[in-house]
């Protein structure tokens, strides 16, 4: 089945990648209308392959920038419902292709946010046990936040701190392409500031699932 998703994240997973955005569907006008789910919200998918975490290759997808809108043939029924990774899908890797960059502003990403959500994945903090990970029904989303500032920790790895809501976040960034654009310019983000952030749960790490930050984009201010 033809899918194309505007791309939000492409990011590091075990050594490779993976990539996720928000399904989109072409009018007859030429543009394009995004899919939503039965709750409102954008419906993101996350192609995945038959490797043991699903990450995808670095080669298929290392040319695969933000967004730029792709299109691939999903393979439905591959993958078995797990949960909070409702987006996982499995595709045909030959039918990866980026159709056109899109050169999204701020009023466009605002359509693809859902700051409805009090905390992020209806939970508080950085991580969340895996005890209640049942009563987690997704793993991507696209949050706009405030004060938000880019660092590196003790371990020189790129974190992101922010408030979404009335919370505050600490996160580590997992996004290949604003690691690419602070090493240009390492003061993105140096002093707090507006961003928009595609935020994933990763898989279950000694008992816990981490939120990432898989797409950072700062808003000029």
């Amino acid at each position: 089945m033809k899918t194309q998703f505007i791309c939000l994240a492409n990011a590091r997973k075990h050594g490779e990648r993976c990539i996720a955005g928000v399904e989109v569907q072409p009018t007859a006008s030429g543009g394009h209308h995004i899919v939503r789910d039965e709750a409102g919200r954008p419906r993101w998918i996350r192609p995945v392959s038959d490797r043991e975490h699903g990450q995808v290759p670095t080669g298929l997808v290392a040319d695969v920038a933000l967004f730029d809108l792709v299109e691939l043939d999903t393979q439905p029924g591959l993958v078995p419902t797990t949960g909070y990774q409702c987006e996982n899908v499995r595709f045909d890797s030959a039918s990866l292709r980026v159709l056109k960059h899109l050169p999204l502003e701020a009023r466009h990403l605002n359509l693809l946010t859902d700051q409805a959500q009090p905390l992020l994945f209806d939970t508080p903090g950085n991580c969340i046990p895996a005890a209640l990970i049942g009563q987690v029904t997704r793993s991507l989303t696209l949050v706009r936040v405030r004060k938000a500032r880019v660092y590196e920790s003790e371990r020189r790895a790129l974190r992101i701190r922010f408030l979404f809501g009335e919370c505050f976040y600490d996160l580590p960034i997992t996004d290949v392409w604003f690691f690419r654009r602070f090493d240009l310019d390492n003061t993105l983000l140096s002093r707090p500031g507006e961003a928009f952030l595609t935020v994933s749960l990763g898989i279950e790490h000694e008992g816990k699932y981490y939120k990432l930050a898989a797409g950072v984009f700062p808003i000029a201010s």
